[in-house]
């Protein structure tokens, strides 16, 4: 560590304990940022976390001279410069170590200029060689920009070279118009090289609005720290909150569907046993509907455990194949206890088969979703029919599924409401029918409503 003032250098101290400590005491009061080893195991990680530009040598023992071949075998630090400290009593044993050194420290005087120089040296050199790569980079980007390639290709070229001569965490090509601009046109960048425009708000990057605002180049040694990035940090706190919000409701979705497993899988098991015995007709049929209903319950609780373990957001499909006319005979079966009851009549009006791949739970839910929607919008003694046909397409053909009810409909500027995970029309609609769209979407089909000519409407 440094005491303060300006960094002189780092320097990486290879010794024994306590020479080690004593050095690294010596030299941080004096300026030096240091960090000791004595293990080639771990001086390899070590040097990659201080980054040093000298390497110091106060130990003859096997420990030094395994690490000293440690950095010298590695591509990142073999060239650094090595001075040896003969100031511990130990000139001897390390001559013998025979290491090509770059300066001997012979008194404790001798330190602060040697390093100084050795530092000097190695940063005159390494400018030397930054300036003949610029050179290098610049001649290829002007051969590149008097060529006849593509403007995306000369883009892509001068920013792979620009790239390899600044050290960058992102490096792109951003177009502006006037002297104190909103947005901004990202035309090229490195990290996505298939890029072709990308319009960026300014107010979201203040590093960059200031450069182009100065014509100079912004440093920021701490995003956490700096004032520049005020505003930024407060949009990454609030991101950071919002994904632990959306780990605990992944959580929360995890532990409620294996919760309700249990009990779902004992209730069918007293259906199917029910089902084994003598029952009238009626309560046969009964039965049957519930434990229809139950497996159907346990596959959409096994689809939120699914969910739980991932992203919340995503859904996959598990296609097969189909037939989307018996789907609707069975839920407008199923829920024609539920019509009765609101006195409503529900049947279907379907062809004998019509396959489709899909996913078969998904889409037993967008239409149970759908005839409930109906039949709680139709009028008292009302009805609800359920329509599918085959439409037949230049690019295939599809299925097309109308449940239409003879409700009062639905304001004009509401339709576009209904299918809003957040914002409804009037009446509560809720939020079965944005799971609807969503599962619609993942089918790659569409999904709206519309009211009749008469009283009702249909989707």
């Amino acid at each position: 560590m440094s005491s303060g003032g300006p960094l002189r250098g780092r320097v990486l101290v290879l010794a024994e304990e306590p020479s080690a400590t004593s050095l690294i005491e010596k030299l941080s009061s004096r300026g030096f940022f240091c960090a000791s080893a004595d293990a080639p195991d771990r001086v390899l990680s070590i040097a990659e976390q201080l980054q040093p530009e000298a390497i110091l040598v106060a130990g003859a023992g096997i420990a030094q001279r395994s690490a000293l071949e440690a950095i010298r075998q590695n591509a990142d630090w073999a060239q650094l410069p090595v001075l040896v400290d003969f100031t511990g009593g130990q000139s001897e044993a390390i001559r013998r170590l025979q290491f090509k050194f770059d300066d001997r420290v012979h008194s404790e005087d001798e330190l602060t200029p040697r390093l100084e120089a050795a530092l000097r040296a190695k940063r005159l050199i390494d400018r030397d060689v930054r300036v003949q790569l610029r050179m290098e980079m610049l001649l290829e980007i002007t051969q590149a920009a008097t060529s006849s390639l593509e403007l995306s290709e000369i883009l892509r070229i001068a920013i792979d070279k620009v790239s390899r001569v600044v050290a960058n965490d992102r490096c792109s090509v951003v177009l502006v118009e006037g002297s104190s601009p909103r947005q901004a046109q990202v035309v090229a960048s490195r990290e996505r090289p298939d890029l072709s425009s990308m319009q960026i708000d300014l107010l979201h990057y203040p590093e960059l609005r200031k450069a182009l605002e100065t014509r100079q180049a912004v440093y920021i040694e701490d995003a956490t720290r700096d004032p520049l990035m005020r505003d930024v940090r407060q949009r990454i706190d609030a991101n950071r909150r919002l994904k632990e919000l959306n780990r605990v409701k992944d959580d929360i979705i995890a532990v409620v569907s294996h919760d309700l497993r249990a009990p779902l899988q004992v209730l069918l098991g007293h259906g199917r046993l029910l089902l084994d015995g003598e029952l009238p007709v009626q309560q046969r049929s009964s039965i049957q509907a519930i434990v229809r209903q139950g497996k159907k319950i346990l596959e959409l609780v096994e689809s939120l455990l699914e969910r739980g373990k991932g992203d919340l957001a995503s859904f996959s499909l598990d296609p097969t194949i189909v037939d989307v006319a018996e789907m609707c005979k069975e839920a407008t079966n199923e829920l024609e206890i539920l019509a009765a009851d609101k006195g409503v009549a529900l049947r279907a009006e379907t062809p004998e088969s019509l396959p489709v791949i899909g996913d078969e739970v998904k889409i037993r839910q967008v239409l149970q979703n759908l005839i409930t929607n109906a039949v709680n919008h139709a009028r008292a003694s009302g009805s609800v029919v359920v329509h599918s046909q085959r439409l037949k397409r230049p690019d295939g053909d599809a299925a097309r599924i109308v449940i239409q009810d003879d409700g009062p409909g639905i304001a004009a500027d509401q339709l576009q409401l209904v299918f809003d995970r957040y914002r409804h029309g009037p009446g509560g609609i809720g939020l079965g029918l944005a799971i609807c769209k969503e599962f619609v979407d993942l089918h790659g089909g569409e999904i709206w409503a519309e009211n009749g000519s008469g009283p009702g409407s249909g989707g």
